[in-house]
């Protein structure tokens, strides 16, 4: 057994979450076998639950949280903190200690991508000596390579670096973690989870001059006038999930703004997304590559969009942005980051984090002056 495949067996009263025992590997097939393990004639009263990890736990030092009928049970360290991010933490602190190479694998969207991009080259800052093999989709690495320092600190960017023969560090662990992510916000989860003792900074982008240059051409040619403000405009989703603005309301939520006949949005998307029907709404959906994108959005004034890459992307550009968000909780994503205008939609799910949820119209529904405050606000940035 690997160390990537251990796991340390809970076993807890499931009226006070006390904890009885904490054993490494023990994989319990029946009541039998938790009896016999236990060394009683019976367990009733007595659950367990398993954690990914090789480090031995004290069990004075944990806690479980008992679940709900949404959140199963889950470790816990005495004041509070998510047991499965801090043994993560531990493991990832004990294979740079250890180790000369480290696979680092990434998980998720391209928005996911960025943070875990910022995470790598703050370990390479932190641990300069260490070759960091990064195993990742490769249609991506392109728009990585514009983050400062990420192409020197992923001496390795393959696909199939073959993470089995090496210590890994696996950025989906998130998966696992309760989803309270906290002031770091998700970054701050991918930095615990690489060892790091705070959370990563933002890494600057850095857009070759020819490409902001085809980046102008092509805005000028789609405007095909003067105009004095560009935002950059994100509202679907790239797999059509419930974060999405549906395209029918986008001209109203900006009402505000289009009232100013010099003012356009770039509306970036994917191929295929339906486009919106205004004037000073300008389709690239499907026009633009990844480090297209990142160079028209370098040339706009300002971002409206929701929970997607484009945030991220206007986050390490330094520009005003208004964020709009429903099924996900804008707090678990960007933690106390105060540069961005997080609207949330006035339905009462909002934040259940069920993108594929019947109801669909949580994104339909915001306040409109707290929306139109923050987008004023915007303009005046």
């Amino acid at each position: 057994m690997g160390i990537g495949d251990q796991f340390q067996t809970v076993v807890y009263y499931e009226d006070t979450g006390d904890i009885r025992e904490i054993l490494p590997n023990q994989y319990i097939k029946s009541r039998k076998s938790l009896n016999s393990l236990l060394g009683l004639p019976e367990s009733r009263g007595i659950k367990f639950f398993y954690v990914p990890g090789y480090f031995p736990l004290m069990k004075e030092n944990w806690k479980v949280k008992l679940g709900s009928n949404t959140r199963a049970p889950r470790l816990i360290s005495q004041d509070g903190k998510d047991g499965v991010l801090l043994l993560s933490q531990k493991e990832a602190e004990y294979i740079f200690q250890h180790y000369k190479e480290i696979c680092m694998v990434f998980e998720g969207g391209l928005g996911d991508y960025i943070d875990q991009a910022d995470v790598v080259i703050a370990c390479k800052k932190k641990y300069p000596e260490k070759k960091l093999l990064v195993e990742m989709d490769g249609s991506r690495k392109a728009a990585l390579n514009l983050m400062d320092g990420f192409e020197m600190a992923a001496s390795g960017t393959s696909a199939t670096v073959g993470h089995n023969t090496k210590p890994t560090i696996e950025f989906s662990k998130i998966n696992k973690m309760c989803g309270d992510y906290g002031a770091g916000g998700k970054i701050g989860v991918y930095s615990l989870i690489a060892g790091l003792d705070k959370t990563a900074e933002r890494s600057k982008i850095k857009i070759p001059k020819n490409d902001q240059a085809n980046a102008r051409g092509i805005i000028q040619e789609n405007i095909g006038k003067e105009y004095k403000t560009i935002i950059a405009l994100h509202t679907m989703s790239g797999n059509c999930n419930t974060k999405g603005i549906p395209p029918a309301g986008v001209p109203d939520m900006l009402s505000s703004l289009l009232e100013d006949q010099d003012l356009y949005f770039l509306h970036i998307g994917g191929a295929g997304e339906e486009t919106v029907k205004h004037e000073q709404i300008i389709s690239l959906q499907g026009k633009l590559n990844w480090p297209e994108v990142f160079a028209a959005i370098s040339l706009c004034d300002g971002c409206v969009c929701i929970d997607s890459a484009i945030l991220h992307i206007a986050q390490h550009l330094g520009l005003p942005t208004v964020s709009l968000w429903g099924p996900t909780d804008c707090i678990n994503i960007l933690g106390n980051d105060s540069g961005v205008g997080a609207v949330t939609s006035t339905n009462n799910c909002a934040g259940c984090n069920q993108y594929e949820c019947q109801q669909k119209d949580c994104m339909q529904h915001f306040n409109k002056k707290e929306l139109n405050r923050k987008l004023k606000k915007l303009i005046k940035e």
